[in-house]
């Protein structure tokens, strides 16, 4: 089993809040600085391609950067599937769900390792 400390910038991608009362209004959500620990408890050699998979879970305290009420510690639970081949190409998909917001989130993306 493989752990990280990373450190995560989380970023909204679409503006649209619903408010606790059920409304929907369009703001862009806060930047979220987050730093935690990550292990992955599977992980699979690909033959064909001499890549990875694996998967991820993670657990962080980040706080909003940036927000009028200033900093508010959020837990972060998440949770994804990740594949990298030789190179450092990866790409991963998977949830997270931020406490404070009561909102789960899909995330995805591709990157590369250097």
């Amino acid at each position: 089993m493989k752990t990280a400390l990373p450190l995560a910038l989380l970023l909204s991608a679409a503006p649209g809040v619903v408010t606790p009362d059920g409304k929907d209004t369009w703001a862009v959500a806060d930047a979220v600085g987050a730093v935690g620990v990550r292990v992955s408890p599977l992980q699979l050699p690909l033959l064909w391609n001499h890549g990875l998979f694996e998967t991820q879970l993670g657990a962080f305290v980040g706080s909003p950067i940036g927000s009028p009420r200033g900093p508010t510690p959020v837990p972060i639970l998440s949770g994804r599937l990740h594949l990298r081949n030789e190179t450092g190409f990866a790409v991963y998909a998977g949830v997270s769900w931020a406490f404070v917001a009561e909102s789960l989130v899909w995330t995805y993306g591709v990157g590369n390792r250097f």
